[in-house]
């Protein structure tokens, strides 16, 4: 039975059980994502008329040569059409292209895409933003090419970002799902912005700025 006097200690006991629970929802939301081996697909929305490897090889050295060289690993908020500023971090917006021949890499934000629309459903929920560097991004890419396209001969994608809200994937030009996602940024090779971060010069693309 319970008695006046015990009430005040079943309040602090309630209290303390949901402040551990409020803790651990905060530490899921903000936990990185655990580095799976990338979901592959053999679809032909995917592979339209062919991905040859090498196109992909070119289309990952286009990339590097584009935009890893460039920025390395500084940090960047990546952040979707619809997606607003949530850091002080320079923006860069996606989706990003960088296609060579058959293949195309495609960098966007995983909350793009319906559920069933990727080979696995990636985990969510997704935010309209996520942090992340170009060396990071580069080395989903070639995880993408080794594991889906050297391995099995499919396309692919893998989640990372700080939140795991970003998608590398890796695809035919031209097919269905290329042609499905948005225009977006399509990087230059000629820098028009300077920015500064840790006391160093960052070029950035006016085009792909927020």
């Amino acid at each position: 039975m319970t008695t006046f006097h015990s009430l005040p200690l079943l309040l602090f006991v309630a209290r303390l059980w949901l402040l551990l629970g409020s803790l651990s929802v905060a530490a899921a939301v903000s936990r990185p994502p655990e580095l799976r081996d990338p979901p592959c697909t053999g679809s032909f929305d995917w592979l339209g008329d062919g991905l040859r490897p090498e196109d992909c090889v070119n289309a990952i050295k286009k990339f590097w040569r584009i935009d890893v060289a460039r920025y390395r690993s500084f940090e960047f908020e990546f952040i979707g059409l619809s997606g607003r500023r949530y850091s002080k971090l320079p923006p860069m917006k996606t989706p990003r292209r960088y296609s060579h021949g058959s293949c195309t890499i495609v960098i966007a934000n995983l909350n793009l895409f319906p559920p069933m629309d990727l080979p696995e459903p990636p985990r969510g929920p997704f935010k309209y933003s996520d942090i992340s560097t170009f060396e990071e991004l580069y080395g989903a890419a070639q995880r993408v090419d080794q594991h889906c396209l050297a391995w099995l001969r499919q396309a692919g994608y893998q989640e990372t970002g700080q939140y795991g809200s970003l998608g590398v994937l890796l695809m035919a030009t031209n097919s269905y799902e290329e042609n499905w996602i948005p225009e977006g940024v399509t990087p230059k090779a000629r820098p028009s912005i300077m920015a500064t971060q840790k006391n160093q010069s960052v070029f950035l693309d006016s085009a792909s700025t927020a």
